[in-house]
């Protein structure tokens, strides 16, 4: 049976339009991508995920790492921007 989740995200002040996912489609298939750093300048992966997360490939993704990256226009490159 197919369920439907609705979620948001932010907090009390400002939220996010919702979202929905579903519960896997057939049980006997499962399948998912991991990633991490997907690049700015370099972004191999990232039209292929793009294209079969479209077409449904993905029972779900995970992202691993790399959600920020440093302002190196400013002054002080510790600071990130998210």
């Amino acid at each position: 049976m197919i369920k439907y989740l609705v979620y948001r995200v932010g907090s009390s002040a400002d939220l996010s339009a919702n979202y929905t996912f579903r519960t896997i489609l057939n049980e006997d298939r499962k399948s998912f991508a991991v990633y991490g750093d997907l690049g700015v300048v370099n972004a191999q992966s990232l039209e292929r995920l793009q294209k079969e997360a479209q077409l449904d490939y993905y029972d779900a993704i995970l992202h691993v790492g790399d959600f920020a990256y440093g302002n190196l226009k400013m002054r002080d490159k510790n600071k990130f921007i998210f």
